[in-house]
């Protein structure tokens, strides 16, 4: 059973910082003011930091209308239940497989005599793309995907006076992977999730992935927990392939327990300060070229 953290008071969301942070972030583009009104005001009634990621955009069409979708993650309703001072701890577990799948979150409160309990079935909370397929998370990682589920509603309903209302993660929205939708832009017919290079991300996402997992021997938590959250973003082609570059070496050069322990070395043996007075030995004035 998971213990409620204490947490100092956080900074007030206010409707200047959603302002900056639609002004600096990509999702400015694709936003109309009415859009950018429903974000702004969300962020603010909710006092979601839009910086810490905790209230997101997606803008896409669907079924030939453009939508707009505002997307938090399930950790914030963990946080939120935390600040109301009422939660006494929770746990979650995955049992079953295949189509037997289910998630079980199980929550205390510290004014309720018994704990809340919340069940999600695969074959009711999964996803699928206009094809049928099941959707990439959804495919790649079922019992986290449906983990998120369970705790997301969970906390919703055991804390509904308190945090009701507040935007759904994305395991749990039926966003098809289909590209952002440019204010009076319109659907090509047919169209998959790609940009006008031809650049699908569903590829790089997974092969980062299973890079990751297939070495998780090497990799830290925190390391694989912070690979995982980057892979929920919304990202380019150049920043997916810096992202499986950046994984790449990490994994050549032994991995996260390598690195400390060349950290560490190289801190024992830095050399000592040398004092002002010290006086340099010559260049030489022919230095050899290799």
């Amino acid at each position: 059973m998971q213990n409620a953290s204490e947490e100092t008071v956080p900074a007030v969301i206010s409707r200047e910082l959603a302002e900056h942070y639609l002004s600096v972030s990509p999702e400015e583009l694709p936003l109309t003011e009415a859009e950018k009104e429903r974000f702004i005001a969300t962020a603010v009634t909710y006092q979601l930091n839009p910086f810490k990621r905790e209230l997101h955009a997606r803008v896409l069409f669907e079924d030939g209308q453009r939508r707009m979708k505002l997307i938090t993650g399930y950790e914030v309703y963990i946080k939120k239940a935390e600040r109301t001072g009422l939660l006494d701890g929770w746990k979650a577990c995955v049992e079953g497989s295949g189509e037997t799948l289910r998630a079980v979150v199980e929550i205390q409160r510290k004014d309720w005599s018994r704990p809340f309990i919340h069940e999600v079935y695969w074959n009711e909370a999964v996803q699928h793309d206009s094809s049928g397929k099941v959707n990439g998370f959804w495919e790649r990682m079922p019992k986290f995907q449906l983990k998120k589920v369970a705790i997301s509603q969970g906390f919703r309903l055991c804390f509904s006076n308190e945090i009701g209302g507040i935007p759904y993660d994305s395991a749990e929205l039926p966003i098809r992977e289909m590209p952002l939708a440019e204010p009076g832009q319109k659907p090509a017919a047919g169209k998959a999730r790609e940009t006008d290079t031809g650049f699908s991300a569903g590829p790089l996402v997974g092969a980062i992935h299973s890079l990751a997992m297939e070495n998780r021997d090497i990799l830290s938590p925190q390391h694989l927990e912070w690979i995982e959250n980057q892979l929920r973003m919304e990202k380019t082609e150049p920043q997916l392939r810096g992202l499986l570059k950046h994984v790449r070496e990490c994994i050549a050069s032994g991995g996260d327990a390598e690195k400390e322990k060349g950290r560490k070395q190289r801190t024992q043996t830095k050399q000592p300060r040398v004092p002002s007075s010290y006086s340099k030995p010559a260049v030489p004035q022919e230095i050899p070229i290799y």
